[in-house]
């Protein structure tokens, strides 16, 4: 395979990352395509406890956030669908592990998870969580505004 048809790959592979107009998605995730998240569970299943299977549990939830929020204007019973998958994926990682980077990032995936929902009182909480115990100004800044 020559180098110009490995580049137009990748372009087409960033492209799919993309949002609409290859926009990055206000998040600062990127949506992993559902083949994709289906080879992350055999690193779930056989290693659970491993720091590879949290961070691929981390992006199952982040991808179930993701496609959530995409389909709220489209088919509201998906969305709340996987978005309550995005929350059981957040609200396990937060009890199951204490790896700081995972608290916080499923902390705020569990507070934009919420406000996706509407159920802003559960979100205002998350936000709370995030400022008082991330050691990331950046985050706190974020969460409080």
């Amino acid at each position: 395979m020559g180098r110009g048809s490995e580049l137009s790959r990748h372009r087409r592979a960033s492209a799919v990352q993309r949002g609409p107009r290859g926009q990055q998605p206000a998040s600062g995730h990127r949506r992993i395509r559902g083949d994709d998240a289906a080879q992350l569970e055999p690193v779930i299943e056989e290693y659970p406890t491993s720091k590879a299977s949290i961070w691929a549990r981390q992006m199952v939830a982040d991808n179930d956030l993701l496609k959530g929020s995409e389909a709220l204007l489209v088919d509201k019973d998906e969305a709340m669908e996987s978005l309550k998958k995005a929350v059981e994926g957040y609200e396990a990682l937060i009890a199951e592990t204490n790896d700081a980077s995972i608290q916080v990032r499923s902390q705020i995936g569990l507070a934009q998870a919420y406000e996706s929902m509407g159920e802003i009182e559960k979100a205002t909480q998350a936000w709370e969580q995030v400022a008082s115990n991330s050691s990331s100004e950046v985050f706190t800044k974020h969460a409080k505004s």
